[in-house]
């Protein structure tokens, strides 16, 4: 789960996985023909936060930051846009883990991550395999590593998160944002703001299959 990519693939935008345009297909059934598998299960209410391996970190220090679901019922996909300050954190790596989701015997189709200034968009869908069951209880969906650049206070923040279960019933949440203290002798280093030659352009907008089916 905690297999890292090298920090230089960051030095450019990554769309979503193509595997998930490949399979658009399966994806949709998820939405719209999942509700044959059974009745419906009540989805209980969940929180969402982001949980840090260590709250304080030493300027060049590199540390992990969960996307973390609590009280899942039948969960069965979500999608976050997770943001941070690039003056206090460099990314390093982002994935969508699996373990917590693939627990009731789903098959997990990652969606990104997409990698944008002080953001990463993610999100995964999941599909009948060894089991049909969503996931249930608390686990993390998506794995960030940072490097601490400047001493002080930052935050890093899910925003608002979407869980779907497995009847394509969705939950909206405010995730709760954790704050990093880095300490050292540097300063935050201030974001450029964006030129007519480095502005990155706005990624194209990317429908998930369950959004908008609230049950």
């Amino acid at each position: 789960m905690r297999g890292r990519s090298a920090p230089r693939h960051l030095a450019r935008r990554r769309p979503l996985v193509t595997a998930a345009a490949a399979a658009f297909a399966a994806l949709s059934a998820l939405a719209w023909g999942l509700a044959a598998e059974g009745p419906a299960t009540a989805q209980a209410p969940a929180a969402v936060r982001i949980e840090l391996d260590r709250q304080f970190i030493a300027a060049g220090e590199t540390f992990d930051a969960f996307l973390w679901v609590e009280g899942a019922v039948d969960l069965a996909g979500f999608d976050a846009v997770v943001t941070y300050d690039e003056g206090f954190l460099s990314l390093q790596s982002a994935e969508v883990t699996t373990s917590f989701l693939a627990s009731g015997g789903r098959t997990v189709v990652p969606l990104g991550p997409t990698l944008l200034p002080g953001r990463v968009e993610l999100g995964a869908v999941t599909l009948p395999g060894t089991g049909r069951a969503g996931a249930n209880g608390d686990g993390d969906v998506a794995l960030l590593n940072f490097r601490a650049l400047a001493a002080g206070q930052t935050v890093i923040s899910p925003g608002k998160v979407h869980l779907v279960n497995t009847a394509g019933d969705m939950l909206e949440l405010d995730g709760q944002p954790a704050t990093v203290s880095i300490a050292g002798a540097g300063v935050p280093s201030p974001t450029p703001a964006p030129t007519a030659t480095s502005q990155v352009p706005p990624a194209p907008a990317v429908y998930l299959p369950w959004v908008g089916r609230r049950g």
